[in-house]
């Protein structure tokens, strides 16, 4: 299971506690750009943007690649979405540590215990039940148990196009591609990376699942059996 480490939790607060370097991870959150455009958003002095940039690498929180003569950064979706597990999980112990002493439950929302984006993925009930299902059918399997990871079956790869699913790219960038993701709500995983977010951004087109504006909570439409039966495809 994919937890984040004292250390890599000590490590982060401490990279995003600059104002600063909050900037440019807001900046990087909404899409990669290279240090030209970064200075141009936040006025910040580009040796000190090369600088944060440094710092938040170290920390694992920004990943770069060459793009002929320039270097793009981009945020590490892994990091950000395993800091914000824990702070759920921080939250869900103080909620039974006060009110334990008189038996009672305070659990989220039932809308977002039952359905919620974890960053750019699905989560909840539904995102469990789409992890297993994925496994049971055989369209993913288990690659590396310790993480975990996933890889995409032929048997999977051909549903998915079938579906209209835009398959991503494997390796792009640092991103891992499938991953068994914490589920603070449900105490067990469901699929993050790449494909998670295709096969997310796949049931919002199709209307199986609709955003709620200000909130990760997730209003459902249709249930994910029919989004493997090809409803809105």
């Amino acid at each position: 299971m994919k937890i984040i480490s004292a250390e890599q939790i000590s490590s982060v607060i401490k990279a995003i506690s600059n104002p600063e370097r909050l900037a440019i991870i807001e900046i990087l959150a909404e899409g990669r750009s290279n240090v030209t455009g970064i200075v141009k958003k936040t006025g910040i002095a580009q040796p000190k943007v090369s600088t944060h940039l440094s710092m938040l690498q170290n920390a694992g929180i920004v990943d770069s690649f060459r793009s002929g003569k320039e270097i793009i950064y981009s945020i590490v979706p892994e990091v950000m979405e395993s800091l914000l597990s824990w702070a759920e999980d921080l939250s869900g112990k103080m909620n039974r540590s006060l009110h334990g002493e008189m038996n009672v439950i305070v659990p989220s929302s039932d809308s977002f215990s039952y359905a919620r984006c974890c960053y750019d993925h699905l989560a909840g009930k539904i995102g469990v039940y789409l992890l297993e299902e994925l496994l049971r059918r055989g369209w993913i399997a288990v690659e590396n148990s310790d993480k975990p990871t996933f890889l995409l079956t032929n048997l999977g790869e051909d549903s998915l196009k079938n579906l209209g699913v835009n398959i991503p790219v494997k390796k792009k960038h640092g991103r891992i591609f499938a991953y068994g993701c914490r589920d603070v709500s449900e105490r067990k995983l469901h699929l993050g990376g790449s494909l998670g977010h295709a096969i997310f951004q796949d049931m919002i087109v199709k209307g199986i699942i609709q955003r709620s504006p200000g909130t990760r909570s997730l209003r459902v439409n249709s249930t994910v059996d029919e989004w493997f039966s090809g409803k809105g495809t």
